[in-house]
């Protein structure tokens, strides 16, 4: 058996035992050879028979072709990238040093968890932030005991 492919077309010759048959694209000529169609030789995707009795040409729902259709990648596919993610910067830390005047609202300190305790006028909000309630003087005091720093506005 010999394939080639032009523009689109695919030319197919069977060796003279078996017929010679003229295959293009959109299906002009059908010949048979060994019960096959030109069709079930060159791609077994669609699978087809000819009815003898009326000469008529009709899909086949029986899957018994000789050939399985590989389809090929017409793009070369593009792989995943992996890290590349990246947040925008949250600006944590302390914004008001021991010994700055502050007045109410001041944010003191920005931090995730508590690092930093309220103090003396000084209120947390729900995600952790230090700041003032009062117009003041900002101080940082640790205790010892209990092992932890404690914002003051006085």
């Amino acid at each position: 058996m010999n394939c080639r492919r032009e523009f689109g077309q695919v030319v197919l010759r069977i060796s003279e035992s078996l017929g010679c048959t003229l295959w293009r694209g959109s299906g002009c000529t059908r010949s048979f050879s060994g019960g096959l169609t030109t069709n079930q030789l060159v791609t077994g995707a669609l699978q087809t028979r000819l009815d003898t009795r009326d000469q008529t040409y009709h899909p086949s729902s029986n899957s018994g072709s000789l050939y399985t259709q590989v389809r090929w990648a017409s793009k070369k596919q593009g792989g995943s990238t992996q890290n590349n993610k990246d947040s925008n910067p949250k600006f944590l830390g302390v914004k008001l040093f021991g010994g700055e005047h502050c007045i109410p609202g001041n944010i003191i300190v920005r931090q995730r968890g508590k690092r930093f305790h309220p103090g003396v006028n000084v209120g947390m909000g729900k995600d952790h932030t230090l700041f003032s309630l009062v117009e003041g003087c900002v101080s940082f005091t640790k205790d010892r005991k209990k092992n932890r720093t404690y914002v003051n506005v006085k």
